[in-house]
């Protein structure tokens, strides 16, 4: 079965960062990773590996529901298919 990770787009990062008003550097702090690598994920230069992009649709889950309920989807269907 194969497993279809949603991506966490440049617009959707900037656009809660900027809805928060916050910025990059207390993003960053928010999603516990530098504010270089918090930059090259809003700018699309790199995307967040998988637990790391947990983390992101974690924190921007309010503003990203339907990514949220798609990677928790995903997670419960590869975990009923493991066990």
């Amino acid at each position: 079965m194969a497993v279809i990770t949603p991506k966490i787009t440049p617009r959707a990062l900037r656009e809660w960062r900027e809805r928060e008003g916050i910025p990059q550097v207390q993003a960053a702090e928010r999603l516990n990773v530098s504010q270089q690598t918090y930059s090259s994920w809003e700018r699309g230069a790199s995307y967040p590996r998988a637990a790391a992009e947990l983390v992101v649709i974690l924190a921007v889950g309010g503003f990203l529901t339907g990514a949220l309920t798609e990677a928790l989807a995903q997670w419960r269907e590869r975990h009923a298919a493991e066990s």
